[in-house]
């Protein structure tokens, strides 16, 4: 249960500091939700959508130039991996289970 606490709280607070934002995003923060939304596609691939939905709107009306440059920071790609491979050593049916609790609290 801690680990599913620990996923919603890093999606939860990323994506309320994106969204209040300005179009200048924190790469560290874009790292971990995109990390986060990523593995969620890819252990519930029947709901994949709604996590790029979300990406598309954490981002709003960024282009995709903007992104690019931020993803090629070093923040962001030390951010990306270290979510990244912390959730793909999580059992599958574990982190389907805290991205299904991410997706109805978004909603």
């Amino acid at each position: 249960m801690k680990f599913v606490q620990t996923v919603l709280a890093i999606a939860t607070v990323a994506f309320a500091v994106a969204v209040s934002a300005t179009p200048e995003f924190d790469p560290a923060t874009l790292g971990h939700m995109q990390a986060v939304m990523a593995s969620c596609g890819q252990v519930d691939r029947q709901e994949a959508s709604q996590y790029l939905l979300e990406m598309k709107a954490m981002i709003g009306d960024a282009t995709k130039s903007e992104v690019d440059k931020i993803a090629k920071s070093q923040a962001y790609r030390i951010a990306y991996r270290s979510v990244r491979d912390d959730l793909k050593d999580r059992p599958p049916k574990e982190l389907a289970a805290a991205c299904s609790v991410y997706l109805s609290e978004a909603n």
